[in-house]
């Protein structure tokens, strides 16, 4: 038997499975924004909004809060 051949295969699938399961930490996490539409109070739904914003640099979430008083402060603290 050649256990360096059967090494390598083993490493090779261990380094997908990492891969993969890095795949799916990456979009659960990314994915709060969801938390933020499902707030049905409008104040407490753009306050999600502006402080998941902050937290991404991503002016673009800025632009989901209705308030337009609030989505201008987000605006002018996120860098372009």
């Amino acid at each position: 038997m050649d256990f360096k051949k059967y090494k390598k295969e083993y490493l090779i699938i261990l380094i997908f499975v990492i891969l993969v399961i890095t795949l799916f930490a990456v979009i659960i996490f990314n994915n709060k924004n969801k938390d933020c539409d499902s707030i049905v109070d409008q104040d407490t739904r753009d306050d999600c909004y502006h402080a998941f914003a902050h937290e991404k640099g991503d002016r673009t979430i800025c632009s989901k809060i209705s308030d337009s008083e609030k989505k201008e402060h987000c605006l002018g603290h996120i860098p372009e």
